[in-house]
């Protein structure tokens, strides 16, 4: 079977070939899971409250700290 070849006209003037119908499965891996994340979001929302003080509606501050 002959595989179509089709060329798109890009707005930069290039022209691009490339197969018509070809399936892209280099991203389907629904099966399996990249990496397994778990996020505690009330323990991150309170480590990074911790150097702040909050002003209110949503307005925070850092607090100062001294370096020397």
């Amino acid at each position: 079977m002959k595989q179509i070849t089709k060329q798109m006209k890009l707005r930069n003037n290039k022209v691009i070939y490339g197969p018509v119908g070809k399936k892209d499965n280099r991203l389907d891996h629904s099966d399996k899971p990249l990496y397994e994340v778990i996020i505690n979001f009330d323990d991150a929302s309170k480590q990074w409250r911790q150097n702040k003080i909050h002003l209110g509606e949503g307005i925070f501050r850092y607090k100062k700290t001294r370096t020397r």
